[in-house]
């Protein structure tokens, strides 16, 4: 009898949350129903930040119901960059997206990620179209956030916190070495951009949370703008 032969895993797409028991069920069946469309050989990974509500166990059904699901269960809450850098850690797909469970990005527009990820380009930055939805604190945040990191970093992309696709060989090849979640994707679209990886930006819609409440807060600017510095401070003495 003939060994069976595993196949390379096409894609990865990582979930991080927190107290998200409302819509992990719905959000993990919508995004295997996207996946499935357009990959043969995908993984789902669920990042349990120690939640204090049911999101580990609605995690548990999801395991057991889609064999392509993986989870992770922080033993503390960590926060969601260190989440994301774990989830990154496990991925095996040679594309590595990632969203959040109240899926701003809609999942079945990976299509379209996955047309504008051809052999050539290493990474695609999905920026947002536009931020009606948020409130006029929430866009103060993030124009500012985007303003200092262009200033800073000289990047041409409009979005470093939204989602973005990776190849595997971006992160083999690119340690993310910083904490925090204004710096941990703005790190890493920033080091492969000088290092001369292709990186392609395109444009889509946000779609607000439904559930649950943003913990973002006015207040997040001076970490935020701290941990930038940090990161800027960084990458000029690694030079």
């Amino acid at each position: 009898m003939a060994e069976k032969i595993s196949q390379p895993i096409e894609f990865t797409l990582i979930l991080p949350g927190f107290n998200e028991e409302e819509v992990v069920a719905r959000s993990v069946q919508e995004c295997h129903a996207a996946i499935k469309k357009n990959f043969t050989n995908f993984e789902i990974i669920l990042i349990n930040d120690c939640s204090s509500d049911s999101t580990g166990n609605e995690m548990e059904k999801a395991a057991k119901m889609y064999p392509e699901v993986q989870i992770y269960h922080n033993k503390e809450n960590l926060g969601q960059a260190v989440s994301l850098k774990k989830g990154f850690e496990m991925a095996k797909g040679e594309i590595v997206m990632h969203n959040a469970f109240d899926l701003p990005f809609n999942p079945w527009d990976i299509d379209k990620i996955k047309g504008a990820m051809s052999e050539e380009v290493d990474i695609v930055v999905v920026e947002r179209q536009d931020r009606r939805s948020y409130s006029l604190s929430r866009k103060l945040i993030s124009m500012t956030n985007v303003l200092i990191l262009k200033a800073l970093f000289r990047c041409p992309f409009e979005d470093y916190n939204f989602v973005q696709a990776y190849r595997r060989r971006v992160l083999d090849t690119i340690p993310i070495k910083t904490q925090a979640v204004s710096s941990v994707t703005p790190e890493l679209i920033i080091r492969s951009y000088r290092a001369n990886f292709s990186v392609k930006s395109i444009k889509f819609p946000y779609h607000e949370r439904k559930t649950g409440k943003s913990s973002i807060r006015v207040k997040h600017v001076a970490d935020s703008l701290i941990n930038i510095i940090k990161l800027w401070w960084w990458l000029r003495s690694e030079n």
